[in-house]
């Protein structure tokens, strides 16, 4: 019986990480923003590894502020867009329902 690959399994080729306004404002008003933080961090080094492309979008930065520090670092080869300017994502998402 041939092996079929699971849908749900992750596809580097069909696959982006968008990290979307966690910023230095809003985090403390976050639940659990830390762990939030640090999964990010994971998934982002995962991704980097798998070559998988990334983002990050922020709004009203002189507000809001910056991407938090921790991943300003980790997602360094991540475009940073103020998600103002946002019409519409370049990914094509498609519903699982």
């Amino acid at each position: 019986m041939p092996h079929t690959r699971s849908p749900l399994r992750l596809d580097e080729k069909r696959s982006a990480l968008l990290v979307v306004d966690l910023q230095e404002k809003l985090a403390p008003v976050i639940p659990n923003a830390c762990d939030i933080e640090s999964e990010i961090v994971r998934i982002s080094d995962a991704a980097e590894i798998m070559r998988i492309p990334a983002a990050a979008t922020i709004q009203y930065p002189r507000g809001l502020g910056k991407l938090v520090s921790n991943l300003q670092k980790s997602v360094k080869s991540a475009a940073m867009t103020d998600s103002a300017s946002f019409v519409k994502l370049p990914l094509r998402l498609r519903s699982r329902c």
